[in-house]
């Protein structure tokens, strides 16, 4: 019956060097690198641009709400202009224009 045993060569002198822990710590450094990057970028890029966006658009919702109320007044003053007492009011007011059948009375006197 033969028996083998195993032996390991080991070279005298140096100690093997650990290449794996340089990998290792090589992995974890540019990791960290990557996460330290991606939080400056984030917090000193990114978010001052997105408050920018955001800041804009509630201002440019306040000016849509605006331009819509205009509009809705607009559409009431073209309304009030086609119709025909609109039209007669304004000529009483401004031209002092009255209807047949009415009689124009004047307030006021110019002292000469």
């Amino acid at each position: 019956m033969t028996t083998t045993t195993l032996t390991k060569i080991v070279p005298m002198g140096k100690r093997p060097k650990r290449q794996w822990l340089k990998k290792f710590r090589l992995r974890y450094l540019l990791a960290l690198g990557f996460l330290i990057w991606g939080v400056y970028e984030y917090a000193f890029v990114q978010a001052p641009i997105l408050h920018h966006e955001y800041a804009s658009e509630v201002a440019l919702t306040q000016k849509l709400k605006a331009a819509a109320q205009t509009r809705q007044q607009l559409q009431s003053q073209i309304k009030a202009l086609h119709s025909n007492s609109y039209i007669a009011s304004v000529a009483e007011k401004r031209y002092n224009l009255v209807l047949p059948g009415d009689i124009l009375f004047a307030t006021s006197r110019s002292v000469h």
